[in-house]
């Protein structure tokens, strides 16, 4: 097994597992607009919660899509109605909250009725697919002459240890679906393995690679999702500090602008300012610092939400 995979296989596992979803979950679903961006998944301060959205992604209609992955079934929306109040007040756009369920199907209500607080999620229960019919189509899109997959495949790949109708534990369910997955083009393979092995429990994943080491095909699909996985953490890396070589940029040229109109008495607002790394923000503070009539009112007025 790759040394890279051993240490992180968890983290490399959700991270392609992520980058799966952001391609191929419209196409699996047949009802979501494409997929644009990935979005950072942490809360504005103001939030009430520490926690994170499970994945936030833009699509091509400029909505945010936040998709939860639910091992257990939760009744109550208050965590949800939670994130979509908090994504607002970070990105001010439309939001929809797909709800994607491990399990079997339960009546869960999908709307919050508070009067004039309309919230709903979309609900979709894996556990409610045939585990027999999908992996008699995927076996014989496999032994076709000419195999043609697809993004859905991926997808019905991943999930298909939690669909419906297997009679076998489930880390043997997860030993077949990873089989499969090691056994598709290089094209399909690793995302499929990714997706398999981030929705299962990490001492599952673990066991089932452990098992699968001299299965043909499956070291090269490790490889490949170890490779891909260091590239990604390249590229944040290199977004990461273009961001905030930027930011720094801005805020410097805002505390000069505010230092050459109100002098001194900006020393005692640096560092409210300086902790500002939001681009958008700190261009608005840029256009009010030449107009505000005072520090006061310019501190008022920039800020976040304030217009």
């Amino acid at each position: 097994m790759p040394d890279g995979w051993s240490r992180n296989h968890k983290d490399i596992a959700q991270r392609a597992f992520t980058a799966a979803l952001s391609a191929h979950l419209p196409a699996w679903l047949g009802d979501l607009p494409p997929i644009v961006a990935q979005l950072p998944t942490d809360l504005p301060r103001v939030a009430t919660s520490d926690r994170q959205v499970d994945r936030l992604f833009r699509t091509a209609d400029d909505w945010l899509l936040d998709v939860e992955i639910e091992s257990s079934h939760e009744a109550s929306l208050d965590r949800f109605l939670q994130y979509a109040l908090d994504l607002w007040l970070r990105h001010h756009r439309p939001l929809r909250t797909l709800v994607l369920h491990l399990g079997p199907p339960e009546p869960l209500g999908e709307q919050v009725d508070g009067g004039w607080l309309q919230f709903r999620v979309r609900r979709v229960f894996v556990g409610a697919r045939d585990a027999a019919a999908t992996g008699a189509r995927l076996a014989a899109k496999r032994a076709a002459a000419v195999p043609v997959w697809t993004g859905a495949d991926v997808l019905d790949v991943g999930f298909w240890p939690h669909m419906a109708g297997w009679d076998v534990p489930f880390a043997e369910r997860v030993h077949q679906a990873a089989a499969m997955a090691a056994a598709l083009p290089p094209t399909w393979g690793p995302a499929a393995l990714a997706c398999v092995l981030g929705t299962a429990p990490a001492q599952v994943a673990r066991a089932v690679l452990e098992s699968l080491q001299e299965v043909a095909g499956m070291r090269s699909v490790l490889d490949v999702l170890v490779e891909d996985a260091e590239a990604r953490a390249e590229s944040r890396g290199e977004a990461r500090g273009e961001a905030r070589g930027e930011a720094r940029g801005r805020q410097c040229a805002l505390v000069t602008v505010l230092r050459a109109r109100f002098g001194e008495a900006v020393e005692a607002s640096r560092a409210r300012i300086v902790a500002v790394d939001d681009l958008d923000q700190l261009d608005r503070g840029l256009e009010l610092a030449t107009t505000a009539d005072s520090l006061e009112l310019f501190l008022r007025n920039w800020e976040p939400g304030a217009r």
